[in-house]
């Protein structure tokens, strides 16, 4: 399901479904329906984040605190099925834990989000923390859950989209800081006076948001390169090897830059005859790579959309020396290895979604009109 029809279907059904919930959860208030009183602490802890695949990376250190803070509570994750991979590599939330959505049509988001909210009710969820900014959906996701306690953003009294009232800790969302540190907000919120308006009046430092490494073994690392030599024999293990993503996902296509720009960004390379280049992405993504290919016009690149699973990505980065990349999922996706990386950002800004590792360069032109 594309960007746009999914912004339209959060906004005409979104919309009057937080409006009707907000009212039915008014209504039960007053007739002393339901459970308000303190809370106990977690123990079925939901973290809801549906639509991108590099949040869930920058999600990761709070989903580590998380477990350090609640070492008692289950951890589960809601998450599209098309990106879930990105939430199981972590190691945090345990497989069984990681709760999916079909996000193809609209009609497999509505089924499949029916049956989501009937798992997760029967799994006792008593606690949800909303990581999307704006989304109706996932503020609807969370009411119906049947979580006690609610942690979201909230608009309070700026102009902006419409969630309804069915939080129970609203959280405002800080556009000075990163958003590593706005995901922590929420979690500590959990712990912060019912009175606190609005949540959170703490200082976050940027320490918190250590990145979360991967492990990647020899064992892997030797399976990935044989992978390479059987695809492409002209891989060799002694050559620098240099990672082109020129597309990233088709949810926000303006981020992505210019395809002639990698061309000749990887005829330049090529001149180096120490180097070879594997273009990675999708197989959706192929068009992108041939092109660059037939540019190039050499052996040493290497097409390797569609060739491998979120997994052996990570495995591709542990034996790469750099990736070149617009801002998209593997921009983040460097992070959980030492691989060094350059993110080239158009619309968006580094200063709110830029990685936090130290391998990681953003470049940026800081137009007025951006982000």
């Amino acid at each position: 399901m594309n960007v746009h029809r999914a912004r339209k279907i959060d906004y005409w059904i979104g919309v009057p479904l937080c409006f009707a919930l907000t009212a039915l959860r008014r209504l039960g208030k007053a007739l002393g329906l339901g459970r308000y009183g303190p809370a106990a602490s977690p123990q079925n802890l939901l973290f809801i984040e549906l639509s991108e695949m590099g949040s869930a990376v920058i999600a990761a250190p709070m989903l580590r605190k998380a477990a350090e803070r609640y070492p008692q509570a289950n951890l589960h994750f809601l998450v599209f099925e098309e990106i879930a991979d990105s939430v199981r590599i972590l190691g945090i939330i345990p497989d069984a834990n990681v709760i999916t959505i079909r996000s193809k049509s609209a009609w497999s988001v509505i089924w499949t989000g029916l049956w989501a909210v009937r798992a997760l009710r029967q799994r006792g969820i008593d606690t949800a923390i909303d990581l999307e900014l704006f989304s109706r959906v996932t503020a609807i996701l969370g009411y119906l859950s049947g979580a006690r306690r609610r942690v979201g953003f909230d608009r309070f009294h700026s102009e902006g989209c419409y969630r309804g009232n069915l939080l129970t800790h609203r959280v405002a969302y800080n556009p000075h800081q990163h958003i590593a540190l706005n995901f922590f907000a929420l979690l500590f919120a959990l712990d912060a006076p019912a009175d606190e308006v609005p949540m959170l009046k703490r200082a976050l430092p940027l320490e918190l948001a250590r990145p979360v490494r991967l492990a990647v073994s020899e064992e892997r690392k030797r399976a990935i390169r044989q992978k390479l030599q059987a695809l492409n024999p002209s891989f060799s293990a002694t050559r620098q090897l240099v990672l082109l993503n020129p597309v990233g996902g088709d949810l926000l296509p303006l981020r992505r830059w210019p395809l002639r720009n990698y061309c000749e960004l990887a005829q330049r390379l090529l001149a180096n005859p120490d180097l070879q280049l594997g273009i990675t992405g999708t197989a959706k993504e192929k068009p992108a790579a041939q092109a660059i290919c037939e540019h190039v016009e050499d052996p040493r690149c290497l097409d390797l959309t569609g060739q491998t699973t979120f997994r052996e990505l990570m495995d591709l980065y542990s034996i790469a020396g750099l990736l070149i990349t617009n801002d998209s999922g593997p921009a983040h996706f460097t992070g959980l290895t030492d691989i060094k990386a350059i993110v080239l950002y158009g619309p968006e800004t580094p200063r709110l979604y830029g990685s936090l590792s130290p391998s990681v360069v953003c470049v940026t032109t800081g137009f007025a009109c951006s982000p």
